[in-house]
């Protein structure tokens, strides 16, 4: 604490080197080869990887290009940065679109500069905001799993999607989204790809019967922690959210270098559509531990998993 009246005294915004403690811990640590395993993840964060977006932008929203100090070779010179983090702030740095099943070592786009689809490949969209965007194809459509923070990086990575997935002439028509949970970076994109006039409000015997497109499905409780802890306690939540993941601090060695899911939360429209349908334990059948789901052709296992990351929450497979 400090005296406010003492014009001597008061917060030193400088920032400053790395201490001899500090640097004392970080050359033991960084001789620990357990925390030096960079090289051999790399196969790993790269693997399935279709095209690369290691420098993707939106101007005033997120921007990965900021971010190139990580692959200076003397980046962290001054040893500010522990060295586990350093080493996962780079892998962070694959980004771009990958295949996650039926993958094909060294597979190549044709000559339009598409990749094939068929139906029940699943696809991600990595680093373009702080979570990722999944999307399973159906028999005529895309099923999403988790929507982004906001509409423009949603929209973005959708795009993305259109631009470089299956053929020249496809629709891509958005079947149906899944929110995991009530968390912002999980469903606040969602008016950037889908429009709530699409968006199933009727059911007849389980099915739609509105003739809308989409569907949006959720984990029971989703509408009510979502409005509590993101509109009630809105202002609280930003503001722990602003200094957990130092969403003002510079790129660079002595400030912003990583947030642990992603690089960082894009700032940018948020948006809240209300599910189509919740799903709760009521919703579990014949002795099962999950609830079976088809869309657009594909059947989802949905397991209700309260308590895990947010208070309503749902797995997906």
């Amino acid at each position: 604490m400090c005296n406010c009246n003492d014009s001597n005294v008061g917060f030193n915004d400088k920032r400053k080197p790395a201490s001899i403690t500090t640097k004392a811990c970080y050359t033991v640590i960084k001789g620990k080869k357990a925390y030096m395993s960079h090289d051999a993840a790399i196969p790993n964060a790269q693997k399935g990887l279709l095209l690369d977006a290691a420098e993707f932008e939106i101007k005033g929203v997120f921007s990965l290009v900021p971010y190139k100090f990580l692959h200076e070779e003397e980046g962290n010179k001054e040893q500010t940065v522990h060295p586990a983090l350093w080493e996962h702030a780079k892998l962070n740095m694959n980004v771009g679109l990958y295949r996650v099943n039926n993958i094909k070592e060294n597979e190549k786009a044709d000559t339009n500069g598409r990749f094939p689809v068929k139906k029940g490949d699943v696809f991600q969209v990595r680093g373009y905001d702080l979570a990722n965007m999944t999307l399973v194809r159906g028999d005529t459509g895309w099923i999403i799993m988790d929507v982004l923070t906001c509409n423009e990086t949603a929209k973005a990575a959708f795009e993305f999607v259109k631009e470089y997935l299956g053929n020249v002439n496809d629709k891509h028509i958005i079947k149906g989204v899944f929110y995991s949970h009530p968390h912002v970076d999980h469903y606040g994109g969602i008016g950037g790809i889908v429009k709530e006039d699409d968006v199933v409000r009727k059911y007849q015997n389980g099915k739609p019967a509105d003739g809308k497109t989409t569907e949006i499905i959720a984990p029971g409780g989703f509408m009510y922690y979502a409005v509590s802890e993101n509109i009630f306690a809105g202002n609280a939540m930003n503001s722990r959210a602003a200094y957990m993941y130092g969403a003002f601090l510079p790129r660079d060695a002595k400030g912003q270098v990583d947030n642990g899911l992603g690089k960082a939360t894009a700032i940018g429209t948020n948006s809240l559509i209300a599910p189509s349908k919740e799903i709760g334990f009521s919703d579990y059948k014949d002795g099962k531990r999950f609830v079976e789901y088809k869309i657009d052709g594909i059947t989802f296992q949905c397991q209700i998993t309260p308590g895990t990351e947010a208070p309503a929450e749902m797995k997906r497979r």
